[in-house]
């Protein structure tokens, strides 16, 4: 059995992750290292890691708008049909 203790940000769920950094997004006049203490409390804060994380994840956002704005230019359909066919792509792509 690992007797590792969990390594942030790869052994941690990725909501409470994507929250850190959309609250680091929110909250951009307090520091990335006072922001990651509310949410890690128990985690030792290492800035090199954190910023790497965040641009990945600041990537996966700009991917998934882009990707999005591509559907919706092809797309002829009204707002709740958009929706619909957006949320059935999503749900193929987590399966």
């Amino acid at each position: 059995m690992d007797n590792q203790a969990p390594q942030w940000p790869h052994s941690f769920p990725a909501a409470k992750v994507v929250e850190f950094f959309e609250d680091c997004e929110k909250r951009p006049h307090i520091p990335v290292k006072t922001t990651f203490g509310d949410h890690f409390p128990e985690e030792s804060f290492h800035r090199p890691t954190c910023n790497e994380e965040r641009v990945k994840w600041r990537k996966v956002k700009e991917l998934l708008r882009n990707t999005t704005f591509k559907i919706l230019a092809s797309f002829r359909g009204v707002w709740s049909s958009f929706l619909r066919k957006l949320l059935k792509l999503c749900s193929h792509a987590l399966t």
